[in-house]
């Protein structure tokens, strides 16, 4: 029993320890989860209000707004291979952005997504006061399979590098807890999609896409921004 009490102690300190070796780059790590929180808060949308705008606004042509779902996981097959080439081509020039620069480059993509979304819906009158009703106001499916295929390639600039991003950078003893930070803020973003989504039914169409891509836009400026001091806070020769 006493032998393993202090085993259990040995972990706990060589946790302290590590933690506190490492503070700084827990810093960096806790920023760019941080900020990948916002990156979900909008992206997440594509479930929830931009959903029931689909349903209701979207010229789809009798198609069922079901299917709209499936727009996103056939683009990340079909935009995957070519970014990964993109990727490796960058790599091989010298020019591939970093892994929180790619994350700042996704977040960008979202925004670029929702301003999509957003201009289509405003020139077709989708979803604002004079456009909820009859055949009036249905915005092109054609618009919103663009914007869904943005949206996911900016899913890919910061999904998959994010989870790359935490392994590299965490340290060997706790990359595993590092992975659950990681998660925690996809769950942090969730929760904030339903609380920005509940704006959704007092605002137009057009003027919450645009706060959307506004917000994507403002998470997008930050993590660019802070892309060279974090890595300074981080080991730059991993990245």
């Amino acid at each position: 029993g006493g032998g393993s009490g202090s085993g259990g102690v040995g972990r706990s300190f060589d946790i302290r320890k590590v933690a506190l070796q490492h503070k700084a780059r827990f810093a960096a790590i806790l920023c760019v989860c941080f900020m990948s929180a916002g990156f979900w808060a909008v992206y997440e949308q594509q479930g929830n209000t931009t959903a029931l705008f689909a349903d209701d606004h979207v010229n789809r042509g009798g198609v069922p707004t079901e299917f709209v779902q499936a727009v996103n996981p056939f683009m990340i097959i079909a935009l995957t291979p070519p970014l990964t080439r993109l990727w490796e081509w960058q790599a091989r020039r010298g020019s591939e952005p970093t892994q929180i620069t790619k994350m700042g480059i996704g977040a960008g993509l979202l925004s670029v997504s929702y301003i999509i979304l957003a201009a289509a819906a405003s020139a077709s009158r989708a979803g604002t006061g004079a456009g909820t009703s009859g055949g009036g106001g249905k915005m092109g499916a054609g618009w919103l399979v663009l914007h869904l295929t943005v949206l996911t390639a900016g899913e890919l600039y910061l999904s998959p590098v994010g989870l790359s991003f935490m392994t590299v950078v965490s340290p060997r003893e706790l990359a595993s807890m590092m992975m659950g930070v990681w998660f925690l803020s996809s769950f942090l973003g969730n929760y904030l999609s339903g609380e920005l989504g509940a704006l959704y039914a007092y605002m137009e169409a057009p003027r919450f896409f645009a706060l959307m891509a506004l917000l994507a836009a403002g998470v997008s400026s930050v993590m660019l921004a802070s892309s060279r001091p974090l890595m300074h806070l981080l080991d730059p020769s991993r990245l």
